[in-house]
């Protein structure tokens, strides 16, 4: 059901005490929050007027100027990145990566809060040449205000959406992946740390 912006203030209202016990906030998420900008954009600030705090989880493929107006009223983004090549980035994703960079490299310019999302797909993006250029990246941007690198979290495939696929009549691209072993995960996150960056397994707890 479509919702307005009274809509998600009504909503949020409504479950403000365990906001207030857990320290939460809104997180909007997708599908790609920031195709529609505009609307995230207005809910973003209302909840702001009302106290509330905000969270943004994107693939970081928008226009700047959408993320920018987003950024004024976002505590947190949660932004993926998946492939530091822009050739493999076109063949898997379909799209480049340039904007996806500019852009987390214009937040980090900015001393927005970020946490970076690294999908870990075996067969896909789990190299060590990607995780170590990746690592490098996530090193170099330099976000303002502080005195490390931006927090990794590697977040290990799953195979929870394939059934949708199938129900849906789509091809599911990522039928040949694996569950990542342990061991790899741990040797991917050790090797992000060698940046002295704060990386975990897994999603927020």
């Amino acid at each position: 059901m479509p919702l307005d912006v009274d809509d998600v203030i009504r909503i949020a209202e409504s479950d403000d005490m365990f906001f207030d016990s857990s320290d939460g906030g809104i997180t909007f998420t997708g599908g790609e929050p920031l195709a529609q900008s505009a609307f995230v954009e207005s809910a973003t600030r209302a909840l702001h007027e009302h106290g509330f705090r905000t969270a943004v989880d994107t693939s970081g493929y928008a226009p700047m100027e959408s993320m920018l107006r987003v950024a004024a009223h976002t505590d947190l983004f949660l932004y993926d990145l998946k492939y530091i090549s822009d050739d493999i980035h076109r063949e898997i994703c379909g799209v480049s990566n340039t904007t996806i960079h500019a852009n987390i490299h214009t937040l980090a310019s900015l001393g927005a809060d970020v946490i970076i999302s690294v999908p870990y797909i075996p067969g896909y993006n789990d190299s060590d040449d990607n995780m170590t250029a990746t690592a490098g990246f996530v090193a170099a941007l330099k976000p303002a205000g502080r005195s490390r690198p931006y927090p990794v979290r590697i977040l290990p495939y799953h195979d929870a959406a394939r059934a949708k696929y199938e129900r849906r009549g789509q091809v599911y691209r990522c039928a040949d992946a694996c569950i990542p072993q342990t061991d790899r995960l741990e040797h991917t996150a050790a090797l992000f740390r060698t940046y002295d960056i704060d990386t975990t397994i897994g999603g927020l707890s």
